[in-house]
């Protein structure tokens, strides 16, 4: 009976070639015959009634809010039905894409609830004032802390105290946008035992958030400290076995030198032949022993390294 021009518009045809036609002149058969059943819909209930209803263009669906309600005559008697319909395909269109975000955000949320709650490093946020914003379930094991008993408090409650300024350094800088590489600490945990902790921190400005992993390196620090003990202890024996060396073959030397003098000055003298021949002999020994003495201190410093040192007696003749 009556179609406005955006009606003509969206069947690309001119008013008049409209009017008089239904929709199975210009829709599919199955999409027609819905539409007549909520016209009769609309009848029926005798007042306002609203549809939804897609459309297919050339550019893809359509779709439509109907807001159908009968027409009557000065008498109250239905003589037509009237039909504004409002496209609705952006809002419809944008719906669908906020739904599809929404279910990709659900299932990333529920991505980072699964590994905050089977990592075994703590994963946590901490606001601009150092409050923890949320802390993962590990926190437990490595600190001892459960997450409800650190959220809203302050880093520091599980910070070694020694350990509290150089951290609060780092948590600065990187506030202040610089990287700094992974950072290591200690902790104190509820039972007061250490935990030596690896942190990877990354400050949001958007979020004004900071993001923390702590990864618990204790075992690897023991390992670290008793292989320093070691090689201290090492050094240390090295020194006293050297200073050991040296004092011993100055102990050892002192006499020696004294007798290979005491033969010398007995060579100087005007002997008899045969006084002559007992004082080379004399010489001669006490040589012998001095060289053997120097030769074996290097083989008695290796040796005692391995606590096997080996002494030597120098048995004098009596002349």
């Amino acid at each position: 009976m009556l179609v406005n021009r955006q009606v003509a518009s969206f069947f690309g045809v001119r008013e008049a070639l409209i009017i008089g036609r239904s929709g199975h002149d210009f829709y599919p058969e199955e999409i027609a015959d819905l539409f007549r059943e909520n016209d009769l819909a609309a009848l029926r209930a005798g007042a306002t009634t609203e549809f939804e209803e897609s459309v297919p263009k050339a550019d893809g669906l359509h779709t439509f809010i109907s807001s159908k309600f009968p027409l009557r005559d000065v008498a109250g008697k239905t003589y037509a039905l009237g039909c504004v319909s409002t496209d609705i395909t952006a809002h419809k269109r944008a719906q669908e894409d906020l739904s599809a975000s929404k279910r990709e955000l659900e299932i990333v949320v529920e991505a980072n609830e699964l590994i905050m709650d089977n990592s075994k490093d703590v994963i946590a946020t901490v606001d601009f004032s150092g409050r923890f914003l949320s802390v993962s379930a590990a926190s437990k094991e490595m600190w001892g802390y459960a997450p409800e008993e650190l959220t809203g408090r302050h880093y520091t409650r599980i910070i070694f105290p020694e350990d509290i300024p150089k951290t609060d350094a780092v948590v600065t800088r990187i506030m202040a946008g610089e990287s700094v590489a992974d950072f290591e600490n200690r902790c104190l945990r509820q039972d007061g035992s250490l935990v030596h902790v690896l942190w990877s921190l990354s400050w949001s400005q958007a979020d004004e958030k900071m993001f923390v992993v702590a990864h618990d390196v204790t075992e690897r620090a023991e390992a670290n400290e008793l292989l320093r003990r070691a090689e201290a202890e090492a050094n240390r024996a090295n020194r006293a076995k050297s200073e050991f060396l040296s004092r011993m073959s100055h102990e050892l030397r002192t006499p020696m030198n004294a007798i290979l003098g005491f033969a010398q000055l007995l060579e100087m003298d005007e002997l008899s032949p045969n006084n002559t021949k007992v004082s080379a002999i004399f010489c001669e020994e006490a040589a012998t022993s001095s060289i053997l003495l120097m030769k074996s201190s290097t083989s008695r410093e290796s040796k005692l390294g391995a606590s096997r040192f080996p002494w030597s007696r120098l048995t004098f003749r009596r002349l």
